[in-house]
């Protein structure tokens, strides 16, 4: 051993600093693994473990080198490191979340916000960097020296050389040794690539969300937030009050509609006067209601912006990152008074079909005397994961073509029957390829409307569309229930009839047996907080896995649970045929929404069912066929619905909607997948149906999606001459002007007056991408909106199923590409969608009164369980 010599004098102790990067390291990802504890199941977190740590051990093996050879250059380092991870730690204590590094520039263009923030989080940064100081000196010089230990050992067993070992003592003298040569060397060189090579794999393998931010740590976070460009949608919006359209011109004084004589629609005027003041209250509308009527607090107290924000740049929907004053600056505007709700009147978008006649076939219908049409009862069923081409299988459609050419390659005996598959699908909505033509009414059946979209590929946020007229906010996961809705949906317009119906009992006017409101589920409740969805919807019952497991429950389950979501629909039968039974004993009007969730992921189906059959043959369509399987079943379960109402006699009066909740593309759909940041078109497309058995057959093809539903329901309701004639016909004609959809038993406005009619997809699972199209064209453009892609330009008359589509990560070059390869009317459609997309995100966020960020992981822990499943077991993955 060579002799112990003393470290120059007045020499900065290299130790003590490098316990200082340590310990502050450590302390830092420790408590940020704290923070998303809750956010995984135990088991994958204790599985990824290794990845976490990968980057902090690469820091700590990285910084040992650096303070062997240039010790002045890794103190810095040490300080500058352990400065960024005392202060996360500290904003972690302060306010329970992570800190942004992105805004850090923010922060410092404004020395008095900067102040001001330092200021307010100053005590406990002293006290942390206090505790770290502590610990690292304590640990010194034993981690320095154990680290270049560790290193020199695996560097034995990789090239079994034997090396020099530099240590330090406390008291600050080197000393060198010649390390022995390694033992059981093949044994521990195995166990160390086989550990590296796992971790590799881990990091390959693990999912994208959101265990690539639990493994990040300084200083790479603060580089990756600097130097990678931060789309404009993930933060909070900057603008105060409602959003400068950016087509002014199409919104002027000379495009203005005054009221109607009638009463009931209020106009259509972007930027009146009208917007300052507050609508003279309805003389519908209870003044002192027996409870609160959710959905109508924009009629009794408009909701107010009470955000600081600066006013936005003349660029409309964009805004100068810049301009936004810090937190904390004392240089914050005052809260304005504007209202935040929304009105029709000031909608920029929305375009009436309202003041149209219905189309002739359903005008006539409904003149008939012969043929009374009477809608007592409604009925919306939610279909999962159901895409049109399914709703139903066509003969010779591109799935049809696809399944039969993998049938004539095989023994065809081994696949199942295609032509039986959506036999009621072909019923319920007249599109008749396999079924007995004869016992399907040409004449008679209600509305199929074609080349309709959903409003989002999650459930929970397309339901808001079609339960409720609304559409759902471009941010992850449901942020919209941390507000009051900004529209009544279908349940609390019955709710304000029941009321309705409770006043008039002591009056002269004639009313009818109250609504009952039911949403029902065989799954769980507990997806993403989807118990409180349902409730926020307005039902009076809700009843999911969890209520039919109650050991209070009505009707016991004796069925397994038919995947990691719930039970098979058929559990649900006996509460269903209760509610028909007691609409048919003329007690009730019944209001009963149901999801269907057999065709969810995992496709599994209930082992009454039989084995699950092959449709489609190759290695690669193993989970198409399991979802073919499933969709043989819906149809199935559609059957028995259809036979419960008609058993019980109210088919007749019963309005059945029926609607695709998102579609879901496969391998020959997509390289992903999912519907997860996956926007490919078959993602979108889904089936609407509107069922009465007295309604005209009709074939509709309107672009639009499941915000027409609700508007469309009112308008059936009020034509049909199905509501009390008084105050509650007098309500629905009022409320059916509020909504943002057209009527679909009326022409179906393509534009008007310049302005189109622009159509909007949520991409699961809310803050990836947005998806828009315009009713007057095929075109359609998938925005960016925190996700670090492309855009994508496709025109779906030409290419239906986005086979060749112009991607560009850029917006300018998008608009030039599209100029260049496809043409000058594409290129200005872009142009106007990107503007529009972009107004309309920020006015999303505005109506929901939302002012946080767009991706659930920058939102701190508090939000680490959205877009979870609450287990029953803390063991359950």
């Amino acid at each position: 051993m060579a002799p112990a010599t003393k470290l120059r004098f007045g020499a900065p102790d290299k130790t003590f600093f490098y316990s200082l990067l340590v310990v502050s390291l450590l302390s830092a990802k420790i408590l940020h693994l704290f923070s998303h504890f809750t956010s995984v199941p135990i088991l994958l977190f204790v599985l990824y473990t290794p990845t976490f740590f990968l980057l902090d051990v690469l820091v700590i093996l990285g910084a040992r080198l650096l303070f062997q050879k240039w010790r002045i250059p890794a103190i810095l380092f040490s300080i500058v490191n352990t400065g960024l991870c005392v202060s996360q730690m500290t904003f972690f204590f302060e306010t329970g979340a992570e800190i942004k590094w992105a805004e850090g520039g923010k922060v410092m263009s404004e020395p008095a916000g900067m102040f001001g923030l330092l200021m307010s989080g100053l005590p406990v940064f002293l006290m942390t960097f206090g505790t770290v100081l502590v610990v690292s000196y304590l640990s010194s010089p034993y981690l320095y020296n154990a680290v270049f230990q560790f290193m020199a050992a695996c560097y034995q067993v990789l090239f079994n050389k034997r090396r020099v070992i530099v240590t330090v003592d406390a008291a600050g003298y080197t000393s060198r040794s010649l390390s022995r040569g390694p033992k059981n060397r093949l044994a521990k060189m195995i166990t160390l690539v086989l550990g590296i090579v796992t971790t590799l794999v881990l990091v390959i393998v693990r999912p994208r969300s959101p265990y690539p931010h639990m493994a990040g740590t300084l200083p790479f976070t603060v580089f990756e937030s600097l130097w990678t460009k931060r789309g404009e949608f993930c933060q909070a919006s900057p603008y105060e009050g409602r959003v400068p359209f950016p087509f002014p011109d199409l919104i002027s004084e000379q495009h203005w509609e005054e009221p109607k004589n009638d009463g009931y629609m209020r106009g259509w005027k972007p930027g009146s006067e009208e917007k300052e003041g507050r609508r003279a209250f309805p003389s519908w509308l209870p003044e002192k209601p027996e409870k609160p009527l959710v959905g109508f607090s924009k009629f009794y107290e408009p909701k107010v912006n009470k955000r600081a924000m600066v006013p936005p740049t003349s660029s409309a929907g964009r805004f100068d990152r810049r301009a936004v004053i810090p937190q904390g600056s004392g240089e914050e505007k005052a809260p304005t008074e504007k209202p935040m709700s929304y009105d029709s009147v000031q909608d920029p978008l929305r375009i009436s079909n309202l003041e149209d006649d219905l189309l002739p076939q359903l005008q006539a219908a409904f003149n008939d005397p012969s043929n009374p049409i009477k809608i007592k009862h409604i009925v919306l069923l939610t279909l999962e994961s159901t895409r049109k081409d399914v709703f139903p299988v066509v003969k010779n459609g591109k799935l049809h073509q696809m399944i039969q050419k993998t049938k004539a390659q095989e023994n065809p005996d081994e696949y199942g029957d295609i032509e039986s598959l959506t036999l009621e699908a072909e019923y319920l909505t007249g599109e008749v390829s396999f079924a007995n033509a004869s016992e399907i009414s040409k004449d008679f059946g209600g509305l199929n409307i074609m080349d309709v979209t959903t409003g989002s590929t999650f459930t929970l946020k397309s339901t808001l569309g079609s339960h409720c007229g609304m559409w759902p906010l471009a941010v992850d996961f449901l942020e919209e229930l941390e507000s009051d809705v900004y529209q009544p949906c279908l349940a609390h317009i019955m709710e304000l009839w029941n009321q309705q119906a409770q006043a008039a009992k002591s009056s002269s006017e004639k009313t009818l047996p109250p609504w009952r409101t039911v949403i029902m589920q065989a799954a769980t409740g507990k997806f993403d907080r989807q118990q409180q969805s349902f409730e926020q919807l307005g039902s009076q019952t809700v009843i999911t896995r969890e209520q039919l497991q109650d050991p209070k429950a009505k009707y016991k389950v004796h069925e397994p649970e038919v995947n990691y979501f719930g039970y098979s629909e058929k559990t649900l039968q006996p509460y269903i045929k209760d509610l028909i039974d007691e609409a048919a004993s003329n007690k009730t009007r019944l209001f009963l929404s149901h999801v269907t969730t057999t065709t969810h992921h995992p496709w599994d189906t209930p082992e009454n069912f039989g084995p699950q059959k092959k449709f489609i043959g190759g290695w690669n369509h193993g989970n198409m066929n399991k979802y073919l399987n499933a969709v043989k079943y819906a149809d199935n379960w559609l059957k028995e619905i259809r036979h419960m109402l008609e058993s019980s006699g109210i088919a007749d009066e019963t309005l059945v909607v029926m609607v695709g909740d998102h579609g879901f593309s496969f391998a020959d759909d997509s390289n992903a997948k999912t519907t997860y940041a996956n926007p490919h078109i078959n993602n979108f497309r889904v089936p609407l149906v509107f069922r009465h058995p007295k309604l005209p057959r009709l074939q509709i093809s309107a672009k639009t999606t499941s915000i027409s539903i609700l508007p469309t329901i009112l308008d059936l309701l009020i034509s049909s001459n199905s509501l009390s004639q008084g105050v509650e016909t007098e309500t629905a004609k009022h409320l059916i002007h509020e909504y943002e959809g057209q009527s679909l038993i009326r022409p179906y406005k393509t534009s008007k007056n310049g302005r189109r009619a622009w159509n909007f997809g949520v991409v699961n699972p809310g803050g990836t991408h947005l998806s828009v199209t315009s009713a007057d064209t095929d075109f359609r453009l998938v925005i960016p909106v925190c996700e670090k892609a492309a855009h994508l330009f496709s025109n779906l008359r030409k290419d239906p199923g986005e086979v060749n589509i112009v991607q560009e990560w850029d917006e300018k070059k998008v608009v030039s590409t599209v100029r260049k390869q496809v043409g000058e009317e594409e290129a200005k459609w872009v142009e106007e969608a990107l503007k529009v997309g972009a107004w309309w995100i920020w006015e999303g966020r505005r109506r929901w009164d939302y002012t946080g960020e767009s991706r659930r992981e920058d939102r701190g822990a508090a939000h680490n369980q959205d877009g979870l499943l609450e287990h029953d077991h803390w063991w359950n993955t």
